[in-house]
């Protein structure tokens, strides 16, 4: 056992090994996290927009957990300002909290934006979607040519 416990690198060894080694591969991984980033961005806007995030897991809307409904009608947007009172100001403001109405309600609007995938105003969409992309990903290019 005491064999083994000392041809294994401790503190200072171990991290310089990895320096070493992430300096040896270090465009595998950026490319490994900017893929990373890209699905997660990609599967956070798919639940968004269908709906299957943790709000639906649940069988209840944020607006029924937070407030109930209103007037007989399921509450929105919810923005909540706490009651002055003559020793403090307003001291609690909730953002707004959006329900499952609302990303319904965006993707019926997206369906009549944008009719279809092989429409004119879906490829406008991609081709700005695109530049804006490759504009950045050159800002970044240019700004990593600064830093040399």
């Amino acid at each position: 056992m005491v064999v083994f416990s000392s041809l294994r690198p401790r503190g200072k060894e171990q991290w310089t090994n990895f320096v070493k080694f992430y300096a040896a591969n270090r465009p595998h991984f950026q490319r490994g996290l900017r893929v990373a980033f890209l699905v997660y961005f990609l599967a956070a806007i798919v639940h968004a927009v269908t709906g299957s995030g943790p709000s639906s897991r649940r069988g209840t809307s944020v607006s029924s957990r937070k407030g109930g409904k209103r007037d007989g009608k399921p509450q929105r947007v919810a923005v909540r300002y706490a009651a002055l009172s003559i020793n403090s100001s307003v001291t609690d403001f909730v953002a707004g909290q959006v329900d499952d109405v609302f990303y319904k309600r965006l993707s019926n609007i997206l369906r009549i934006v944008i009719p279809g995938i092989k429409s004119k105003e879906a490829l406008l969409l991609c081709m700005h979607s695109s530049l804006l992309i490759f504009r950045t990903a050159i800002s970044i290019y240019v700004a990593s040519l600064d830093g040399k």
